[in-house]
């Protein structure tokens, strides 16, 4: 599934878009219905479009009415984050018991490398994903992702408190990361410059930012508090909470790391499934999360 910017389906290229008549005129103002709505009946799927109303955007569509395959998606899995966590040294024994304390370090285990990834099993389920009902859509039925498989799959509990914060740190969770980080926000939109790395963009832009490249800062620079944080965050980001990107984390995940002492109290698995099914409804975003869904087939 496609969205724009504003969160709406859209057929996946403007090409594509024009070759199935969504009703545009040269203009750009819209004569017809949206270019991601169902109108009528679907070759080879639903008569009733009422069914499944953005199946239009959906690249089942494409495939159905011959605009063109996709060809196998691309699968990113973090193993380079996970092994670096796994041969981490702690600079502070505080920072480690906290670590183990949260319940949580066993995920470093839990990604499948490049070569154990069944990219085309991972493509064909992907592409059966359907954001309406998060359910893929199957020859012999629907299935989807319950509570009980993230917790068997990944070992986190079912059981705790709810992972939710007020809406004004949620729209700026930067401000927790300057905190965690010991910059301030000038710093932060600047231009990163780590050893090793070369310049691989700003700390934070596109709504993450650099987690390695942090870590290692904060292995010289922080306490024992924010060297748990920082290993939980690239953890936390590298694991669960995976964004499009290939080395950033969302800051969000911070805001649920000021109590490092409870982080064990926490519904983890909930918090999990929710982000996988809101964050992740688009097909780019799904295919990021290849350990959970190659586990889970």
């Amino acid at each position: 599934m496609y969205r724009d910017r504003a969160g709406r389906f859209v057929p996946p290229a403007r090409e594509e878009t024009e070759s199935l008549g969504t009703g545009r005129s040269r203009g750009g103002r819209s004569s017809g219905p949206p270019p991601w709505e169902l109108v009528g009946e679907c070759p080879g799927g639903s008569t009733d479009p009422s069914l499944i109303r953005s199946f239009r955007g959906h690249a089942a569509y494409a495939l159905w009415t011959g605009v063109g395959d996709r060809g196998v998606i691309s699968c990113y899995s973090r193993t380079s984050a996970v092994d670096y966590l796994g041969s981490y040294v702690f600079s502070h024994v505080e920072a480690e018991d906290l670590v183990q304390q949260s319940g949580l370090q066993h995920l470093i285990y839990s990604m499948f490398h490049k070569i154990a990834i069944d990219e085309a099993l991972i493509s064909a389920f992907v592409e059966r994903w359907q954001p309406d009902m998060n359910t893929f859509h199957l020859p012999f039925g629907d299935m989807t992702i319950l509570l009980h498989d993230v917790q068997y799959l990944l070992q986190i509990p079912v059981e705790g408190r709810l992972m939710s914060r007020s809406s004004a740190q949620l729209d700026h969770p930067e401000v927790g990361l300057c905190a965690l980080l010991g910059m301030n926000s000038e710093q932060l939109s600047g231009r990163s410059e780590a050893p090793g790395y070369g310049n691989r963009g700003k700390w934070y832009e596109k709504g993450g930012f650099l987690a390695e490249m942090a870590s290692r800062y904060l292995q010289s620079h922080g306490t024992h508090v924010t060297e748990a944080q920082s290993y939980l965050l690239l953890l936390l980001g590298s694991t669960l909470f995976v964004d499009k990107s290939r080395d950033r984390v969302r800051p969000v995940v911070n805001l649920f790391l000021d109590e490092l002492e409870e982080l064990d109290q926490y519904s983890w698995a909930s918090g999990t499934l929710a982000w996988l099914y809101r964050y992740q409804s688009c097909q780019t975003g799904l295919c990021r999360c290849v350990s959970f869904i190659s586990g889970m087939v």
